[in-house]
């Protein structure tokens, strides 16, 4: 067979598989989550792992919780001005928060809405062998991002 007749057939098999994958199967990238998230990693410029499927607990200060199964990442080593980036996005991207707490393990925890779309911004100092933390400026980010059910 032809090489550029081959080329094309595996070129078409191969489009037909990413419309189906985007499209029809409600790929990963239609998942409001990933882009919240996608958005996040590209303008704060942070070098986050990779979007992960992560589930989580949403806490209103009413004392309401909710499981959500969305989607996650995390970044360690993050200074606190980049921190300062991620919650400005949240604040340019009309999300509100609906409830933040702090525990006694050195960490806090935002809960952001906008809508339906929810996320949990966690921040951890990070510690040293013996357990005590290291610089200030040296944080561990976890945020994760879905949907409310109702």
């Amino acid at each position: 067979m032809n090489k550029d007749i081959l080329f094309i057939i595996v070129i078409f098999i191969l489009i037909i598989l990413g419309i189906y994958f985007v499209f029809l199967s409600g790929g990963i990238s239609m998942s409001p989550a990933f882009n919240t998230l996608s958005n996040i990693k590209s303008d704060t410029q942070i070098d986050f792992s990779s979007i992960q499927k992560k589930n989580f607990i949403y806490k209103f200060e009413s004392g309401d919780n909710q499981n959500i199964s969305g989607m996650g990442f995390f970044a360690f080593g993050v200074t606190n001005d980049s921190t300062d980036k991620v919650i400005k996005y949240f604040e340019d991207n009309g999300f509100k928060i609906d409830f933040f707490e702090t525990s006694d393990n050195l960490s806090g925890i935002a809960y952001c809405s906008k809508g339906k779309d929810v996320c949990m911004l966690e921040t951890f100092v990070l510690k040293d062998e013996q357990g005590l933390p290291q610089a200030s400026n040296k944080l561990s980010v976890d945020i994760s991002c879905g949907e409310l059910a109702n």
